[in-house]
């Protein structure tokens, strides 16, 4: 028991040392322990891969995600469990070697971009109070802990008491949070989303937190959003269904 709190120790402060790029496994760490390290010692080596497993029947993904030279993680792709089914995250600089080692074409890549502040701000602007030229509505935040302890806040513009735009954390680490954003499909061009993006992250610098987002490589609106309110992209990872045989019976 002590020698497994020991190695979850250790990926949680690899996890934390590497915040932004692990965001999500560092999050689902903290609070639900469904993250693995594969192989276990794989943070002290310096490659491997972590593992998230998720409720399938809900419609998530398992995922698994690399650290460390593509010639050394690789090796260690035999051991991901085969009697599940995972989606690969990996740097798109390393496709060429994992192609050559079996392993099939993305199916898409995903841009994650963050906000380029790097002291919060101490107070929010006087304009934080308004609202998005031309629309007659109200903008409401409601700031809540979650059951795990984590920060949580979430924005909606609303006309009619309905919502039209909605911005809400879905990972939550100590310095960032990953964001989700949706516009109503009546309402999309009329640059509500990317006006809440932007006062929610007012929200964020005050907290101490950095913006991250995330979007797929095809969604040009999505990534539209982020250029306008300056957000730049850090990190481009391929996703890849993968199944693995080498431990098939």
């Amino acid at each position: 028991m002590e020698e497994k709190e020991s190695k979850q120790k250790g990926w949680l402060n690899w996890l934390q040392d590497h915040e932004e790029n692990f965001n999500e496994e560092l999050h689902l760490l903290l609070t639900q322990g469904v993250v693995k390290c594969l192989p276990s010692d794989g943070y002290i080596k310096g490659a491997g891969w972590f593992l998230r497993f998720a409720d399938v029947e809900a419609g998530e993904w398992n995922l698994a995600h690399p650290f460390g030279s593509v010639n050394s993680y690789v090796q260690f792709l035999r051991d991901i469990p085969a009697s599940t089914f995972f989606h690969l995250l990996v740097p798109i600089e390393d496709l060429e070697t994992l192609k050559q080692n079996g392993v099939p074409d993305p199916e898409e890549r995903l841009i994650w971009h963050r906000d380029i502040l790097k002291k919060p701000e101490k107070k929010l602007a006087e304009t934080s109070s308004s609202l998005p030229p031309g629309f007659q509505g109200e903008l409401k935040f409601f700031e809540t802990p979650n059951e795990d302890g984590l920060w949580n806040l979430k924005g909606y513009l609303l006309k009619n008491n309905s919502i039209v735009s909605l911005v809400k954390p879905i990972h939550v680490t100590p310095h960032t949070v990953e964001v989700y954003i949706e516009t109503a499909a009546s309402f999309r061009g009329m640059g509500l989303g990317t006006w809440l993006l932007a006062e929610y992250r007012k929200r964020l610098r005050v907290k101490g937190f950095r913006m991250v987002y995330v979007s797929s490589e095809t969604n040009f609106s999505s990534r539209m959003v982020a250029k306008k309110i300056g957000l730049e992209p850090y990190q481009v990872l391929a996703r890849i269904p993968f199944s693995n045989p080498a431990n098939s019976d």
